[in-house]
């Protein structure tokens, strides 16, 4: 009984002094500060990168079919909040066009179906200007 004693005292000292060994070894100084940590500026916007907004016929249809002034007020408000280009969608669903062809059997737009005001209507257009010259 004595031999196991020792020899778990001796396995005891063992295990204490490799804990101790680990613990110096984890908690010694570091002779190095902590680096530097450099982060970069966020990336300067590109003024000079198109903005591109969309105006689609249809869903513009009963505020542009007959109004210039509504076309003009819708590009000077895209122009204020930053739009460079303008894509616009002059060939409606339908198939015709809202502006001036020579191709033959191409009609015009005379009226879309919208809603306005909560109910779906006919929306004619009476005007014959061309909505890419408005």
């Amino acid at each position: 009984m004595n031999r196991r004693v020792f020899q778990m005292n001796r396995f005891f000292r063992a295990f204490l002094l490799a804990a101790l060994l680990l613990l110096l070894a984890a908690c010694s100084g570091d002779k190095n500060p902590d680096p530097v940590h450099e982060f970069p500026d966020p990336p300067k916007e590109n003024v000079d990168k198109p903005r591109y907004i969309w105006i689609d016929a249809a869903a513009n249809f009963p505020d542009f079919a007959n109004s210039r002034e509504n076309i003009t007020r819708d590009l000077k408000l895209a122009k204020d909040a930053g739009f460079t280009d303008v894509v616009v969608d002059i060939r409606p669903s339908s198939g015709d066009i809202l502006y001036n062809s020579s191709v033959p059997g191409v009609a015009k737009v005379q009226w879309l179906g919208a809603w306005v005001n909560g109910v779906y209507s006919k929306v004619e257009r009476s005007a014959t200007w061309d909505y890419l010259q408005a």
